[in-house]
């Protein structure tokens, strides 16, 4: 509706800069194009074909994810803590229940599973036993990605292909919308002839807040891998729910 040609299953195989603009090669054909937006996620070919892949800064963090064909037994979201492991229950259907693991990959020896990872919590491993699977087990990693830049005069990146550190606070998505409604106002300008200016201005938009993000998901990670200082904490916050609502709203609240 918005305009836009979509081409489904014709992934592109390679990038490469062009006179005024940018290449896309595919098996069917070649894409000209003014601007490549990479919004391809965590392993994003656009930001490795650019060279544009940097180190992250934090532990080697994975996922996995496994779906039950059972009723959710919670309307909400359940967070369940374990040494070096985190399992998210959420309901994802009137039979149908998904269970996602995150863990630090120095405190898990040996092969990952859902069956192994469950049994780490085991009023969930009660639940869901003898329940059968409702999906393939999926898994990925590791978790943070980092980019060296943003944009050029060809390129930009968006959403987890432009970083991300973990998905222990659940901001992707928003990050993801909310960069990529600065990133449409700036494309629209630089098209129009407004130069390398609003490129620049979308990249100070989503470095502001991407640090929002950042401050959250890395004080979480850190109180996290510390079950004293997480006990803590979640019974300070079970105690006064007016302080976790306070500390929320002051890192992740409207923009």
């Amino acid at each position: 509706a918005a305009g836009a040609r979509l081409s489904a299953g014709e992934p592109v195989l390679r990038i490469e800069r062009a006179d005024g603009g940018a290449r896309l090669v595919t098996r069917r054909r070649v894409v000209e194009a003014r601007y490549v937006v990479g919004a391809d996620g965590l392993g994003s070919r656009v930001r490795r074909a650019l060279g544009w892949d940097a180190p992250p800064s934090g532990p080697r963090r994975l996922g996995l994810r496994q779906h039950f064909r059972c009723a959710p037994w919670s309307t909400f979201v359940e967070v369940h803590l374990a040494d070096g492991v985190e399992a998210y229950v959420t309901p994802a259907g009137p039979e149908r229940v998904g269970v996602a693991f995150l863990w630090d990959g120095d405190r898990l020896e040996g092969r990952a599973s859902a069956e192994r990872l469950v049994r780490r919590f085991p009023a969930l491993a009660e639940r869901v036993a003898g329940v059968p699977a409702d999906s393939t087990p999926r898994g990925s990693g590791p978790l943070e990605r980092a980019s060296a830049r943003l944009h050029d005069d060809r390129f930009a990146l968006v959403g987890d292909a432009a970083g991300y550190i973990d998905a222990i606070t659940g901001e992707g998505i928003s990050l993801a919308l909310v960069s990529a409604a600065a990133l449409s106002t700036a494309l629209d300008a630089a098209l129009r002839g407004g130069g390398a200016a609003p490129l620049a201005a979308y990249a100070r938009v989503f470095r502001r807040e991407f640090l929002r993000y950042a401050i959250a998901t890395r004080a979480v990670l850190f109180i996290a891998r510390r079950p004293r200082l997480r006990d803590g904490v979640l019974t300070a916050l079970a105690t006064a729910p007016w302080l976790f609502r306070g500390a929320v709203g002051a890192v992740l609240g409207p923009r």
